[in-house]
């Protein structure tokens, strides 16, 4: 429990961390140091969001014949790994982004796998 409580403290810090770089952004006055969070808080909202219209098909569907199981079970370790690395270097938003893609890509899996079982019956 104390790692929950940790990782969303952690969190609440790192979206104060950001109000200054939207203010400078704001003000015409953004940093080096406001303009590589600001890159990375977004880099990582869109390529994690970008996954929240194929969870939804998906979900809504059923359907993933024209899904490639190999590469969602590549994407997955390949996020675990990212996920992993934020975990090393102490990085909420490499974190809280990864994890979320996790669970994201995981559901897509989970409906793939059941449809190659079902298919091999």
């Amino acid at each position: 429990m104390d790692i929950i409580i940790n990782f969303f403290t952690a969190l609440q810090n790192a979206f104060l961390d950001l109000v200054p770089s939207f203010l400078s952004l704001l003000k015409g006055e953004i940093t080096d140091q406001d303009t590589i969070s600001l890159l990375g808080f977004f880099a990582g909202l869109l390529t994690t969001y970008g996954l929240v219209p194929q969870v939804i098909q998906v979900i809504r569907t059923k359907d993933t014949q024209a899904i490639s199981l190999k590469m969602y079970i590549i994407f997955c370790i390949g996020i675990s790994f990212w996920l992993l690395f934020g975990i090393a270097i102490n990085n909420v938003w490499v974190q809280l982004w990864n994890i979320l893609s996790l669970i994201f890509s995981s559901i897509i899996l989970t409906y793939k796998v059941r449809e190659v079982v079902l298919l091999k019956e």
